[in-house]
C-alpha cells in the first residue's frame, strides 16, 4: 500500500489512534503526574488548547516520533472550534453527530464524564497494528494513577456557564457581514483576525428574559433548527445543557427565519455606566411580546419601569414598558399619561426624548376600570 501511494508521490504524514476513558482530569494534574514519572516533554501550548488538554512527545528512541495527547471530550466540543479554526462553535455534535457510535459513547459517560487518549505517530513509516495497540496500552498503564474527577457533563456545563458574563455580535452592514459569539475564553487566546470597529453600540435582553439562545447547527447558517439535522437529535437536556443562571441553549422547534417573531426584545445600554439607574430604551418594538396592562398588572402592586418604547397598535402610537420583574405591557390610557408626565422634563430640543436621562418609574397599579367600553387599569405614581 505505501508503495503504491509513494509511486503516486503521496507520502504518509501521521497516523491518530485513540482510546475513550471514564472520568476527566485537568492540565495541573497531568502535568504533575508526568514529571513524578520523568516525563519532561510536555508541550507549552495552554494558551491554544486551554486547561483541559494536555500534549507530550516521546523520549525514547522509538516513541520521539509520537505525540501523547489527553483531553476533557465535553469540554473540548464547548470551547473549541472545527480543526485548524480558531472561531466557530462545534455544539451541535453533542446531539446530533452522524457517527451513531460516537453519540452512544458520549451518552454512556455523560455522567462520570469522557476523557479521550489521543497517540498520533509521525513519519512515513506503517508499523503493524500490534505495535500501535502496544504504544496505546503503554499510555493507558502510565495514566492509570494519575488523579481523575468523577464529574457528569452537567456539572462541567454549570461551572462554565457560571464564567460566562456577556456575548458579542460584529455586524458590518456594508460588507454583509455578521459575526455572534456566545462566548470566548479567557485561557485560550486564539487569533480571530482583526476588525476596526469604527461604532460600537450594546444592547441587553429586558429584565426576566427566558430567551433560548440558538446554536448554529451543522450547516452554521443563521436560521437553524432541528429540522436540518438527518436522523437521531437528542434534546440538550439530555447531554447536560441544562438551563442555568438564566441561560438556555438549544434549538428551536421550527425553522426560525428573518421574518420569524424574535426571540428575544433587546434594550439599549447607555454607555455610561453610571446610567444603572435610568430606563432603557427597547430599540425595536414587537407588539407580539406585550400585554395590555389590565391583563397583566395585579391591583395592590407597585412596578418599577425599566425599559420603553414607542410602536404602532391597532393604527395608534402606543408606550410599550417592561418592568423590573420582567412585565411586558402595552400601556393603557392611565399608564401612559402617568409615564409622558415623568418624561416630559427629558424631552430635548429636537423634540426627541433624552431617553438614557430618564429614571426609572415606580407606579402602583390601583384597580381595573371600564372607561366607554374599553377596560383599563388605574395606575398612580409611587414618589420616592
Amino acid at each position: 500500500m505505501l508503495e503504491t501511494l509513494r509511486n503516486k508521490h503521496i507520502v504518509l504524514h501521521d497516523i491518530d489512534m485513540n482510546r475513550n476513558c471514564r472520568y476527566v482530569t485537568e492540565r495541573f494534574l497531568v502535568e504533575q503526574h508526568l514529571l513524578r514519572n520523568g516525563i519532561t516533554t510536555v508541550i507549552k501550548d495552554r494558551s491554544r488548547v486551554g486547561d483541559h488538554c494536555t500534549s507530550w512527545m516521546g523520549s525514547s528512541d522509538d516513541t520521539k516520533n509520537i505525540r501523547y495527547k489527553v483531553y476533557n471530550k465535553f469540554v473540548q466540543i464547548l470551547e473549541s472550534a472545527e480543526v485548524r479554526k480558531s472561531l466557530g462553535s462545534r455544539m451541535e455534535g453533542l446531539v446530533a453527530d452522524d457517527d451513531e457510535r460516537f453519540m452512544a459513547r458520549l451518552l454512556r459517560h455523560k455522567d462520570h464524564g469522557m476523557s479521550l487518549l489521543e497517540l498520533t505517530f509521525y513519519g512515513s513509516t506503517l508499523l503493524y497494528l500490534e505495535k500501535y495497540h502496544a504504544h496505546l496500552d503503554h499510555a493507558r498503564d502510565l495514566l492509570s494513577t494519575c488523579p481523575v474527577y468523577d464529574c457528569s457533563y452537567e456539572e462541567m456545563w454549570k461551572q462554565r456557564a457560571n464564567c460566562i458574563e456577556s456575548m458579542v455580535a460584529v455586524h458590518i452592514p456594508a460588507k454583509k457581514v455578521f459575526a455572534y459569539c456566545h462566548w470566548w475564553s479567557s485561557v485560550r487566546t486564539d487569533e480571530a483576525g482583526e476588525v476596526e470597529i469604527i461604532s460600537e453600540k450594546v444592547y441587553e435582553m429586558e429584565p426576566g428574559c427566558t430567551a433560548m439562545t440558538l446554536v448554529a447547527g451543522k450547516t452554521k447558517g443563521m436560521f437553524p433548527s432541528r429540522d436540518t439535522c438527518e436522523g437521531l437529535v437528542y434534546e440538550f437536556s439530555e447531554v447536560g445543557i441544562v438551563e442555568h443562571k438564566n441561560i438556555s441553549i438549544g434549538w428551536s422547534e421550527k425553522k426560525h427565519s428573518k421574518e420569524s417573531r424574535p426571540l428575544a426584545v433587546l434594550v439599549e445600554k447607555p454607555a455610561s455606566d453610571n446610567q444603572e439607574g435610568h430606563v432603557r430604551w427597547i430599540r425595536k418594538v414587537h407588539s407580539s411580546f406585550f400585554t395590555a396592562g389590565h391583563n397583566i398588572l395585579v391591583p395592590g402592586t407597585e412596578y418599577t419601569v425599566v425599559a420603553s418604547g414607542l410602536a404602532d397598535f391597532r393604527g395608534k402610537s402606543c408606550w410599550h414598558l417592561v418592568t423590573e420583574c420582567g412585565l411586558k405591557i402595552k400601556a393603557g390610557k392611565s399608564l401612559a399619561d402617568i409615564w409622558e408626565r415623568w418624561i416630559s422634563p427629558y424631552r430635548g430640543d429636537n423634540g426627541m426624548y433624552l431617553i438614557h436621562q430618564i429614571p426609572k418609574m415606580r407606579f402602583l397599579a390601583e384597580r381595573k376600570v371600564k372607561i366607554r367600553g374599553m377596560f383599563d387599569m388605574k395606575c398612580v405614581l409611587v414618589r420616592t
